[in-house]
This record gives C-alpha cells, sequence and structure tokens, in this order.
C-alpha cells in the first residue's frame, strides 16, 4: 500500500474566517468551496472494461459502491493517461446523505495533474484551472459534466462567499495561491499556497477508562451521556492519562473539552483535538451540545 499518492495535494495550513480578507487583499489567491467528501484522482481510460480508475490519496482504489456509475462515463477525447482532481461524493454522512437524496455519485473537480503524457503539477495553479475550466470540462459530454460538475469558487469577496457555502452545508472554503504550481513537492503531499478555513467546534466528554491503540499505547475512552446512559464515542491519548494498578485511569471521570472541525451524529468530532480540561463542570454535563462554533 502506498502511503500517498504521488497526484496527492493539500492545505498544510487552517486559517480562520478573521484571515480571508488578508489573503484576498493579497491579489493572487483564489476561494474554492471544501466539498465534504473523498480526495479522489481520476485515471482516465486505465484499463478495460472498467474504462477509469479512481484512486484515493493514499494511493488505493476506490471501491465500487463510492464510485457507482463514474466508472463508464464517457470521457470524450481526453486521452488514456489523463489525471483529474476532485472531491468525491462519498465516504463521509455529508456525502452518505446526499447519495441518498439525488441517487448517483458525483466527482467535483478542481484541477488537473496530467494531460496524456504532460505532468502539469508544476504548471501555475491559474493556468491550470484555465485548462480545466475552460478547455477540459467544457469539452465533456452534458451527462458526464452533470456527474462531475466543477468546484464553486471566487476570485473577490472571500468572507461573503465562506459564509453562503457554510449556509449551503459545505465544509468551508480552501484559499489557494494562483501565481505559484498547484504543488507542494513534499513526501505529505501538504502545500504551504493553500489555506483550509472551517467553523471549529468544541465539545466536552467524560473521561470513562482506558483503552490501548494497536500498537499498545494507552489512550482514554471518551463519552457522552444519551438518554440516562454514559455512551463511548472514542478514545484519545490524553495529556494527562496515569493507569492505576486496579486497571483504572487516575482521571476516570473528569471532564475534558475537545473541539474539531466537524459533529458527527455519533457525538465524535472530525480531527478532534486537545483543548483543556474542565474542572468546572461535571460528567452530568457532557451531553454533546456543542459549547462553542469559531467560524
Amino acid at each position: 500500500m502506498a502511503e500517498r499518492t504521488e497526484w496527492y495535494c493539500g492545505p498544510k495550513l487552517d486559517g480562520k474566517r478573521t484571515d480571508l480578507a488578508k489573503l484576498e487583499a493579497k491579489g493572487n489567491y483564489i476561494a474554492e468551496c471544501k466539498k465534504d467528501g473523498r480526495w479522489c484522482a481520476l485515471h482516465v481510460d486505465y484499463f478495460g472494461k472498467r474504462k477509469h480508475k479512481f484512486e484515493s490519496r493514499a494511493g488505493n482504489e476506490h471501491g465500487k459502491t463510492e464510485v457507482g456509475g463514474l466508472v463508464t462515463l464517457d470521457l470524450g477525447d481526453l486521452g488514456k493517461g489523463t489525471i483529474l482532481i476532485g472531491e468525491l461524493d462519498a465516504g463521509t454522512e455529508a456525502a452518505s446523505e446526499t447519495y441518498s437524496k439525488i441517487g448517483y455519485r458525483r466527482l467535483w473537480l478542481y484541477d488537473v495533474a496530467r494531460v496524456r503524457e504532460y505532468d502539469l503539477r508544476q504548471m501555475i495553479l491559474k493556468d491550470c484551472r484555465t485548462l480545466l475550466r475552460e478547455t477540459i470540462w467544457n469539452k465533456l459530454p452534458q451527462l458526464t459534466r452533470w456527474c462531475m460538475p466543477l468546484v464553486e469558487d471566487a476570485a473577490k469577496d472571500f468572507t461573503e462567499f465562506y459564509d453562503r457555502m457554510l449556509r449551503l452545508g459545505y465544509e468551508g472554503v480552501v484559499i489557494k495561491r494562483t501565481d505559484v504550481p498547484g504543488w507542494s513537492g513534499r513526501a505529505s503531499g501538504k502545500t504551504d499556497h493553500w489555506v483550509r478555513v472551517k467553523p471549529m467546534r468544541t465539545i466536552d466528554y467524560v473521561v470513562m477508562g482506558p483503552d490501548k491503540t494497536k500498537l499498545g499505547d494507552l489512550t482514554a475512552q471518551l463519552g457522552i451521556w444519551d438518554h440516562g446512559q454514559l455512551r463511548r464515542v472514542y478514545t484519545y491519548q490524553l495529556p494527562e492519562m496515569t493507569l492505576l494498578r486496579s486497571g483504572r485511569l487516575k482521571e476516570e471521570g473528569r471532564v475534558v473539552e475537545m473541539e474539531g472541525r466537524e459533529l458527527f451524529k455519533s457525538g465524535s468530532l472530525r480531527s478532534a483535538q486537545f483543548l483543556r480540561w474542565r474542572n468546572d463542570k461535571t460528567p452530568e454535563m457532557c451531553d454533546g451540545s456543542i459549547n462553542m462554533v469559531q467560524l
């Protein structure tokens, strides 16, 4: 299994709503809607009857249920070897809800990494975007454009655009510098020229007891009160964890505040991080309610 496909590129930096006006003032950035799904590299005419390959950022192939009818779409005369980059409507709660409503999968396109034998990763982002939007996408058959729409973007009014994307139910925005290549060259695929801006949410959890990772590292079970029962939500390596001889955690029963980018129906936070201990709260106060949303 590849640790990271060579075609992947993503934002290394996180920003806040207050950063948007500053980035817009620089004059060399674009704001792109951040869709909720899975990163995907579409390899055109990759092999056999399936026609195309849909690759994850880890270098694996997205499954049939995630791709659906996209695999057999007509991509015109793009040519074998062309690689389009986008966000696949799959793999998250929001994407699953969208699929149940419309009944088909979509790949939201926002970049092109290769056209036939020509590697475009060193082309500046502005030119890549023009090639994708004004040449490649416009020549695709109508049905294909319907299933592979372009990601919404804005060249101005970044803050207004961000607020509108949140109202529409999307994750946020990615601010991208347009006068440099949209590529990092790092093994991680992360670039300093892209800034991800999404709301942060904080929630209180109860430390329930000890657990271990697959490698044997000590973690803590975190839970919330749900209909009179303390329900485990997930595990996390907290900054204070003392395993007693009895097998219990010394911190059991304490309240911890975590922050993350999205609240799932399970009560867990996406990309959760430790924020602080809440000595001012009791376990019964941890009911899964959001403390704060920081835009």
